[in-house]
């Protein structure tokens, strides 16, 4: 006998409860083969008796879940931690870079005695014969030196620290392929003197050799940190 779904849910307390008659046991089954919507109905109400009866069984999965969400939130309240301390990791660095490229571009220029040039106002220009003659100042930690000569050369400039002119601090060598060279490391107290050999004739150009860009800003920025972490 061919069944209602109207029917069929009527019938489904009693079939669960074995208290249908067979003809309506047998009519409900039949209908059940093909209708999906009435054995959902069935299912649930078969999985709702058995929670009632059985408590016990249906706790673990409420623990479970319980545990699931649990989870999910630690991991909610850790991710936003991580990107909190991020950002403001990133807007730190981003703040110190760009203070950082404002002084290069326009640095603070401290008087210095009588006798001295101050790399930090302007570069100094003069010939390798008389760049002895001159003592240096800079704010920058490094002195940039760069030779110019008409024709090949190899030569060496050393750096001198003027409150012991016995020994060089630091010793580059140059030539017509890498005619510029760095010293780095100084310090705004202390005051410098600069010598050359095998240089004669050739045009010196002392400055701070200051870098303008957010990447040298952002590795200056970074060293001073690794720096102070490391003292």
């Amino acid at each position: 006998m061919n069944i209602s779904c109207k029917i069929a849910e009527d019938l489904l307390p009693l079939y669960l409860d074995n208290s249908c008659s067979e003809d309506s046991q047998a009519a409900l089954e039949e209908h059940l083969k093909d209708c999906p919507s009435c054995r959902m109905k069935l299912n649930r109400m078969q999985s709702d008796i058995t929670d009632e009866i059985h408590p016990e069984q249906s706790a673990p999965k409420l623990a479970n879940y319980a545990k699931k969400v649990r989870r999910h939130r630690v991991r909610v309240a850790v991710f936003v931690v991580v990107v909190s301390i991020l950002s403001s990791v990133v807007l730190a660095l981003g703040y110190l870079t760009i203070r950082d490229m404002h002084m290069q571009s326009s640095p603070i220029i401290f008087g210095v005695e009588p006798g001295t040039h101050n790399l930090t106002a302007n570069d100094f220009e003069t010939t390798a014969e008389k760049i002895g003659q001159y003592d240096f100042y800079t704010n920058y930690s490094q002195i940039e030196v760069t030779v110019q000569r008409n024709d090949n050369f190899q030569g060496t400039v050393m750096l001198w620290n003027t409150a012991n002119s016995n020994s060089f601090i630091q010793i580059r060598d140059v030539s017509e392929r890498a005619a510029s060279c760095t010293f780095t490391g100084l310090s705004s107290s202390n005051r410098y003197k600069i010598t050359c050999d095998n240089l004669e004739g050739a045009k010196i150009t002392v400055s701070e050799g200051r870098t303008i860009s957010f990447w040298h800003s952002l590795g200056s920025v970074l060293s001073d940190i690794i720096g102070t972490v490391g003292g």
